[in-house]
């Protein structure tokens, strides 16, 4: 059991003493435990890079990799291949996900998100990085993303994230010229090799599209599945399939454990022709999160970003139907990658900060890292749930209240002083919610951005939406909370408290349901930014037990999965460490 390793790790960091719970960090054995829970050793050499490194170029030459980090601040890194010594970071006012080479070399464009721009920098022989202009979108309130220019063409193809729409600026004038509608939430646009087309994946409609250049027309869609991002196309000829198209589209889609293989034929016209799962083990709960995509030179192999399970999926597409070969860990949340000119694999890390520069992997390489890839995973599917705690029904409080009733609860109840939030904000929320935040949610970490955005959908939907498929009664309140709670509780209720009557709130709700006909049948968990985790349950125990491991976000989801007979949403929740030993089998609190 790949949990009872991590225990046993932390057991011997801790010897014979009790101190608190292992916490986030490095570990004795060289990897990093994560707040996820998850470990993170990253295969090859480590180089620093800006805050939230999100997307990476290479130079025509491959001496340069460009790595754009889209954190706070944002900068660009200059890169050299043969040493991959950072030459420079070269702050921006804002960047995303965009950035290219013009078809001369000479110029590099990178895009503005927020900042609704695309900027223009010179680049020297030398690798030198100038700013020369800053670029206006189309709109007010644009979100620009990737960028793509045609094949031995000069134009910008932009997206506009929020507008739902592709932009063409002249970097000569500086303005955009044309404006064509895309898909909702354009993620990517990749042009056909004859650059006649281009094709846009579109991040909220499960869908790729494909338009002419100089027109926007739309010639071309096909559905996929939820959350398309990262293509690539190959135009080798498969010898075993000689009627196969000219092309192979691959898609990632991240809201699944596939990448979808989309044959092109010369009239343009798109058919799904294979779909590689690149998941750990076989009917695998969602949680891959394949975000892009590229090629090796002779394109037998896909190397495929595996964003939140921190490792890079190696396939064999040599013949007409895709092979999983393996995986390469790599550091926390990769978001992009390149195959440099020798072969080897630069992967940029956002939530490390980091590059990982993997050698070139040799088949005899794959096996080995493959091994350690799956042995730092947490998911472990062979692991067995615990018994459920002696209760029905249960309450979800999510609150930043920490007033005199926290307190007081705190005392009379169970306290987890040793919790550990999955990652800040509403982020956090997902992870308790949805078994992982929606990979939009995490690519805009830090960026405001509407909820209820249609590409801010989670792979398996929520807790809640999960309770009503299974015919559990629910409810939901907050933040304004009713006076008085219903007199037969659902079996799922969840609660948002905020504002400054949130610990009022909290004391009054606990008050009411301690002196239910249904107390002996609650449990109820507060969760907030930081510890402590309250479990208000009559059998909850006084003292938490400090065993190990800490518990996070998706410990307090798989509990109430365990409780409500729900099964996992997620790879994430399904190997999440639960809070079943914070209760006991009989009541210690009236």
């Amino acid at each position: 059991m790949k949990r009872a390793c991590l225990l046993a790790l932390s057991a011997g960091l801790l010897l014979s003493q009790a101190p608190p719970a292992l916490q986030p960090g490095a570990l004795t054995d060289g990897s990093e435990l994560l707040p996820t829970g998850w470990r993170i050793k990253p295969a090859g050499l480590q180089v620093k890079t800006g805050v939230f490194p999100a997307s990476s170029s290479l130079s025509a030459d491959g001496k340069f990799l460009l790595v754009v980090n889209a954190g706070t601040p944002a900068s660009i890194n200059v890169i050299r291949t043969d040493t991959m010594a950072v030459l420079s970071n070269t702050p921006i006012a804002d960047a995303w996900q965009g950035v290219t080479f013009s078809a001369d070399g000479r110029n590099v464009y990178v895009s503005g998100g927020s900042r609704n721009s695309v900027f223009e920098f010179s680049f020297s022989a030398e690798g030198a990085l100038a700013l020369s202009k800053e670029m206006p979108g189309a709109a007010a309130g644009g979100f620009i993303g990737d960028l793509a220019i045609p094949p031995a063409g000069r134009l910008i193809y932009a997206a506009d994230l929020f507008h739902d729409e592709v932009l063409v600026f002249n970097p000569q004038s500086g303005r955009v010229i044309e404006r064509y509608k895309s898909g909702r939430r354009p993620y990517q646009i990749l042009f056909h090799p004859d650059g006649r087309s281009y094709f846009v994946s579109s991040w909220a409609d499960a869908s790729v599209y494909q338009y002419r250049t100089n027109t926007g027309e739309e010639i071309g869609r096909i559905r996929v599945a939820p959350h398309p991002t990262g293509m690539v196309l190959s135009d080798r000829k498969l010898a075993d399939d000689p009627a196969a198209p000219p092309l192979r589209l691959f898609v990632a889609a991240a809201n699944t454990n596939n990448v979808f293989v989309i044959g092109v034929d010369r009239n343009d016209t798109m058919k799904q022709v294979d779909v590689l799962n690149i998941g750990f083990s076989p009917g695998q709960p969602a949680g891959m999160t394949p975000s892009a995509l590229a090629l090796s030179k002779d394109q037998t192999r896909l190397f495929v970003v595996c964003s939140n399970v921190n490792a890079v999926a190696v396939a064999d597409i040599s013949e007409a139907r895709s092979r999983l070969a393996g995986f390469a860990p790599v550091g926390a949340y990769p978001a992009s990658l390149r195959l440099l000119n020798d072969g080897r694999l630069a992967v940029t890390n956002a939530h490390s900060d980091s590059l990982s520069v993997i050698p070139q992997i040799t088949d005899a390489a794959l096996a080995a890292l493959t091994d350690q890839a799956v042995e730092l995973a947490a998911y472990d599917p062979a692991e067995v749930a615990p018994q459920a705690p002696p209760v029905e029904n249960v309450i979800y409080i999510e609150t930043r209240a920490h007033g005199a009733n926290f307190d007081r609860l705190a005392k009379e109840f169970t306290s987890v002083a040793h919790f550990i939030p999955s990652a800040p904000g509403s982020e956090g929320l997902q992870w308790s919610l949805a078994g992982t935040p929606s990979d939009f949610a995490q690519r805009l970490r830090g960026r405001p951005f509407n909820a209820a955005d249609p590409a801010n959908q989670p792979p398996a939907g929520t807790l809640l939406t999960n309770a009503r498929q299974a015919g559990l009664t629910t409810g939901e309140f907050g933040p304004a909370v009713p006076e008085a709670l219903p007199a037969r509780l659902p079996r799922l209720t969840i609660i948002h408290l905020a504002g400054a009557d949130a610990d009022r709130m909290l004391g009054q709700i606990a008050d009411t349901l301690s002196k239910s006909p249904m107390w002996n049948k609650i449990a109820i968990f507060v969760v907030g930014e930081t510890a402590p985790l309250l479990v208000i349950s009559p059998y909850s125990r006084r003292a938490a037990p400090i065993t190990g491991m800490f518990y996070n976000h998706s410990s307090v989801l798989r509990t109430m999965e365990i409780i409500l007979k729900l099964r996992p949403m997620t790879i994430f929740d399904a190997s999440a460490r639960p809070l079943t030993d914070v209760f006991s089998r009989t009541v210690e609190v009236q």
